[in-house]
């Protein structure tokens, strides 16, 4: 998996519509994810989360091994298109 660039909110979400195999990891809050919304096709995998607020990298990416691995293993992905997602003007739907 490569490193692309980051993308505003507007071009992730042509992205993700252009291909409907996109996951996007939504790395906020679990609050700000039940009371912003969140679009289709996405994982929560928090960065950080309450009652702390402090993040702990090891446990993130573990998590996002545990997402991508069951992904793959439920789905047939020729290529798959990932979005780190962090702006709330994206998850609104």
């Amino acid at each position: 998996m490569s490193y692309k660039r980051n993308l505003l909110p507007k071009m992730a979400v042509e992205r993700m519509n252009e291909n409907p195999e996109a996951v996007l990891i939504d790395v906020r809050t679990r609050a700000e994810h039940k009371y912003v919304g969140f679009p289709d096709n996405s994982i929560l995998i928090p960065w950080f989360d309450e009652p702390d607020l402090e993040s702990d990298p090891d446990t993130f990416y573990e998590s996002v091994l545990d997402a991508l691995s069951v992904i793959v293993m439920t789905r047939w992905i020729q290529n798959l298109f990932l979005f780190v997602g962090v702006d709330s003007g994206l998850m609104r739907h």
